[in-house]
């Protein structure tokens, strides 16, 4: 990841794809008119800590920030004239990119972690693109093992980093896939990123972005 201006850029090291996150310091809008994307279609989700999938078509109109009407936390697409996000504050973000080419985010919480959101992710890109390998994956800043307790009583920890990469692990070739980690706990980093469980309701959240480039490398 690359630091610029308050936000980071170049999640996925990758030149058919542009990723960015955003941090406490920079908002969502200003990033997008700093990188030159305003113009482009922003795609929204109604997340809601499902385990629903949706597919961007060719055929789906979109402008302006379109969000998806359907309660989904993950989205996929094989468009290059929108942008694909995903918000957070704690839960985890991953981002996916193939040269096929593919993009996905996906919204990863302990209710839709233990629902299987990611694994069903990769489900669906089998299922439509028979593609087992060759994956680039990014996990965004998230609430660490440590920080996350579930049950204090029984001081029980969930370790959300490690959950979904055990669903990839069932889903795909590791071997030929590259990952990528951010680093970052929200709430050992709050000064960074917002938390949930550092900030309650008061909380604001991060915003990760995928698009496909041109095969020009260009916008």
């Amino acid at each position: 990841m690359k630091e610029k201006n308050g936000y980071y850029k170049e999640l996925i090291p990758d030149k058919g794809v542009s990723t960015w996150l955003t941090t406490r310091h920079e908002t969502l809008n200003t990033l997008v008119n700093k990188e030159g994307i305003a113009d482009t279609a922003m795609i929204q989700m109604n997340q809601v800590h499902s385990a629903s999938v949706f597919f961007l078509d060719k055929n789906i109109n979109v402008e302006g920030q379109y969000c998806i009407e359907q309660e989904v936390d993950a989205a996929l697409t094989c468009r290059d004239d929108v942008v694909l996000s995903v918000r957070t504050a704690d839960c985890l973000p991953l981002l996916i990119y193939h040269s096929y080419p593919f993009i996905s985010v996906i919204h990863a919480g302990r209710k839709g972690t233990q629902n299987g959101i990611t694994g069903k992710v990769f489900d669906e890109i089998i299922r439509r693109f028979g593609i087992r390998d060759g994956f680039h994956i990014w996990f965004g800043p998230a609430i660490c093992q440590k920080c996350y307790q579930i049950d204090q009583k029984n001081d029980i920890h969930y370790d959300l980093i490690k959950e979904n990469m055990q669903q990839i692990r069932q889903k795909i070739d590791l071997s030929e896939t590259r990952i990528y980690y951010s680093g970052f706990c929200t709430s050992c980093s709050n000064d960074i990123f917002h938390s949930y469980r550092k900030e309650g309701d008061k909380s604001g959240r991060i915003y990760s972005l995928a698009k496909l480039n041109k095969a020009d490398g260009t916008f």
